[in-house]
């Protein structure tokens, strides 16, 4: 795994950063790297994907490998890399908009999907794929209270207060996805958010993607 992600950087200066052998190479670090575990060489092969998915216009997987960054930086503990995982973020915020990335379906039915068979691999279903739902922080709705059991319960980390909207960032309970949030002044003094609340989030809109292979998270 060390070698892959050594020679990655020469790949892409002699080759380029879309080249099949920079793809094959770092597609391999990634598979060895879940292995590994939470380890560095695990994030600069991430990394490495990240600039190949990137470079070949896949805008989907990119943004869904930037999220496995940042997700990976802060269990690193390590701001450079937080700072590394968060660039990247950026960069797919500027070809696909100010999104939310999230690994499976976010739905507002009451009733939960049913569940796949047993033997598939975690976030497979029978088709071999797997979901992405991107929402657009102003297109989250917050709840003080759970009014459906399909939402995602999450902590406020920041509020910044700009203009005629307040951005949010909150935390995940059950992962450490990080979900950005824009509500309208008034909504924000209705809701009377303050740093460490708990809220209950839903999309009003959303787009699901089917990705091949099993979510990574």
């Amino acid at each position: 795994m060390s070698l892959r992600v050594t020679i990655g950087p020469a790949l892409i200066a002699g080759k380029g950063m879309a080249a099949p052998d920079t793809g094959a190479n770092y597609a391999r670090a990634c598979e060895l790297a879940e292995m590994l575990g939470d380890t560095k060489e695990r994030f600069a092969a991430l990394w490495g994907d990240w600039l190949y998915k990137n470079g070949k216009g896949q805008l989907i997987e990119a943004a869904r490998r930037s999220e496995d960054l940042v997700m990976l930086s802060r269990k690193l503990g390590d701001d450079g890399y937080a700072l590394q995982a968060l660039h990247s973020r950026w960069t797919n915020f500027f070809f696909l908009g100010d999104v939310n990335v999230f690994h499976g379906r976010i739905s507002q039915d009451e009733t939960p999907r049913e569940e796949t068979a047993r033997e598939l691999p975690p976030g497979t279903d029978s088709s071999g794929e797997h979901e992405v739902t991107f929402v657009r922080p102003h297109d989250l709705e917050l709840s003080p209270t759970r009014t459906t059991t399909a939402q995602l319960e999450a902590t406020v980390r920041f509020v910044i207060a700009a203009g005629s909207r307040v951005r949010l960032e909150l935390v995940s309970k059950d992962s450490p996805q990080t979900i950005e949030v824009e509500l309208t002044k008034e909504r924000y003094r209705e809701l009377q958010l303050r740093q460490g609340d708990v809220v209950f989030v839903h999309p009003k809109q959303q787009q699901i993607f089917r990705m091949p292979g099993p979510s990574s998270v």
